[in-house]
């Protein structure tokens, strides 16, 4: 892509699933690339090869080189002199010719690979995932082992660094710097960054852009926007244009001021806005998304998915069942697997600013049942969670905070197909602590007194979105009735 304009340059249809390893660009344009999954033709698994950068459009059929089914889709690629090295998900290191593909060696080191070598002072240091640790030297027919040591408590997913003439490398156990005792940390000034070359466009502008982009708004508030300009390769473009040349309007509710300032209207609900602005033939949108104060209510009676919510449509669609309407999170089980894959089973929507505080989500949620398969749903709160796990049969509490596994409390419930659940979710934020609880009951029954699941986390999270989370692979999701009140 053009990295400021998103414009798309070029792609490749490298594999049929997930990608983990970063390509490797080269000064001279080349990208080196590798994976561990199906490839987008034939029944082969893995891959390395070479493309051209400076290409555009569809680059299939355009390799520099590739090799198949060498299953590297763990640890990325990296280049020292004249070859690159890939190694491999069982730790077995590939080394190549970097400009013709040639292959010229293969050296196991261990039996799996999750991190990426480092490249310093003219070596390859690497770590494999049962922590056997190499520096390895380059020679004419592949390389040699100058030191090797085994870590035998350490697991190694992270890649090893390098600062100031000492290696540091990550493992399960612990952050080892590796140097001499007696070295003195130094190192020679940082390089000039590089210039960018400005390529005099007889053109002129080619691509708008409204600045910025998306933008979330309390009603009555306002934002000012501006235009930048490119050409076509996406360089600015620093054009000299009349007090008029800019025509800013709005479709939808609030006021547009022709200097580019938006007013959201004062009295507005959930509401949302594009602005455009026009150069001769150029266009530029923006959206605006309007949230009024708390309390909230979502009943979707008028049959849509709202649209201040981030990742809802792509997610959900609304239903209607005798004359109820609702929301669905659609499964991917039918075969052929459809278009909508690419959105994730798993996934969530955020509703509104993340400054929001000490305040309930409340919602109707009812689970489908697809042969033994049930799927999951939650809502979230200040970034907690409360989900309901219908296959482990769980009510359960998170705190969202990424490998958190200190902080979560969990009941035994399970959940009955087809059956309508209110679930609730209150969280009350402090300086030393949370209190998170969460309850569940039948739709239309009597609230219990009593919370289901309880839990206090001492590293509180003091504010975020309310959101909703889903996990439906085999069996829908339907929700109803989503209200978010303050404390």
């Amino acid at each position: 892509l053009q990295p400021r304009t998103g414009k798309p340059l070029w792609h490749y249809p490298l594999s049929g699933a997930g990608i983990n390893v970063s390509p490797l660009v080269t000064p001279e344009g080349r990208v080196y690339v590798s994976h561990s999954e199906e490839k987008k033709f034939g029944n082969s698994m893995g891959a390395v090869l070479a493309l051209d950068g400076s290409k555009s459009g569809d680059l299939t059929g355009t390799e520099l080189w590739q090799e198949l089914q060498v299953m590297a889709g763990k640890s990325s690629p990296v280049i020292l002199d004249d070859r690159v090295y890939f190694v491999d998900d069982r730790a077995k290191l590939y080394i190549y010719d970097a400009e013709t593909g040639e292959f010229i060696a293969k050296k196991a080191l261990g039996t799996s690979m999750r991190s990426t070598p480092l490249v310093a002072d003219g070596k390859l240091h690497i770590c494999t995932n049962e922590g056997r640790w190499y520096i390895l030297k380059p020679t004419e027919d592949g390389v040699e082992v100058v030191h090797q040591l085994r870590l035998p408590e350490d697991q190694c997913d992270g890649s090893p660094a390098v600062s100031h003439g000492r290696i540091f490398l990550p493992t399960s156990r612990a952050l080892y710097c590796l140097a001499n005792a007696d070295q003195k940390p130094a190192a020679d000034p940082l390089p000039p960054a590089p210039q960018e070359t400005h390529v005099a466009s007889a053109s002129g502008p080619a691509q708008l852009q409204v600045v910025p982009y998306d933008v979330l708004l309390s009603p009555g508030e306002e934002q000012s926007f501006h235009v930048r300009l490119f050409d076509a390769r996406g360089q600015e473009v620093m054009a000299k244009l009349a007090a008029d040349a800019l025509q800013f309007s709005v479709n939808g509710p609030g006021n547009m001021t022709s200097d580019g300032t938006y007013t959201a209207p004062s009295d507005t609900g959930q509401a949302c806005a594009l602005v455009t602005c026009k150069l001769g033939d150029l266009t530029g949108t923006a959206r605006v998304r309007i949230t009024p104060p708390l309390p909230w209510k979502f009943d979707f009676e008028n049959g849509d998915v709202p649209l201040t919510w981030i990742g809802g449509r792509v997610r959900y669609e609304p239903r209607e069942k005798d004359g109820e309407h609702f929301i669905a999170k659609k499964t991917v089980l039918p075969t052929p697997i459809p278009a909508n894959r690419k959105l994730g089973t798993r996934s969530f929507v955020w509703m509104g600013p993340i400054d929001l505080s000490n305040y309930t989500i409340q919602a109707d949620v009812l689970l489908k049942k697809e042969g033994q398969n049930i799927s999951d749903v939650g809502l979230i709160n200040g970034r907690y969670q409360l989900t309901i796990r219908g296959l482990n049969r769980k009510l359960r509490l998170d705190t969202w905070t990424t490998s958190d596994y200190r902080t979560h409390s969990s009941v035994d419930f399970e959940p009955m197909p087809d059956t309508w659940y209110t679930i609730k979710l209150c969280v009350i934020p402090g300086k030393e602590e949370a209190k998170v609880q969460g309850k569940i009951w039948r739709r239309g029954e009597a609230e219990p007194n009593d919370w289901t699941v309880e839990m206090v986390d001492h590293s509180p999270n003091l504010h975020g979105t309310p959101g909703l989370y889903g996990k439906s692979p085999d069996a829908e999701i339907y929700l109803d009735n989503v209200v978010v009140t303050p404390n």
